[in-house]
């Protein structure tokens, strides 16, 4: 922008005019052709795919990470398991900082839960031994 406003930007060598013609273009490009007919559409019938493969690639990772979720929350339902009973070092130790901006009551209930986690456990626990 400040080349221009200094009247030192050369549009004819950094921006050519392109050629618009369409005169080497094939006839079924020409929109504006009215011996052809766009309004027919061929379906072609060589490739039959499933319609879950015309789905963009940039909603790959929230359709799996949705799919993770819901998948997760059903065999939660049918088979839920004790949060006390359950060895805190399977929960990642920055679990806590995901809630820091709930409001403070939700917040409070989840830090207490997570508290919660392997106290029961501890007496099932207690004579396994810890590898390095």
């Amino acid at each position: 922008m400040a080349a221009v406003q200094m009247k030192t930007y050369d549009s004819a060598r950094f921006s050519p005019m392109m050629n618009s013609s369409i005169a080497n273009c094939p006839p079924s490009w020409n929109l504006n052709n009215p011996e052809q007919d766009i309004t027919r559409v061929e379906i072609p019938s060589g490739f039959v795919h499933l319609p879950l493969y015309d789905i963009s690639y940039i909603w790959f990772a929230p359709i799996s990470s949705i799919l993770c979720l819901l998948v997760g929350i059903v065999f939660s339902l049918f088979k839920p398991q004790d949060h006390k009973q359950l060895d805190k070092r399977m929960i990642s130790p920055g679990y806590k900082t995901l809630f820091y901006w709930w409001p403070r009551r939700l917040r409070r209930m989840i830090y207490n839960y997570y508290e919660q986690v392997g106290t029961e456990g501890l007496k099932h626990h207690q004579n396994v031994i810890v590898l390095p």
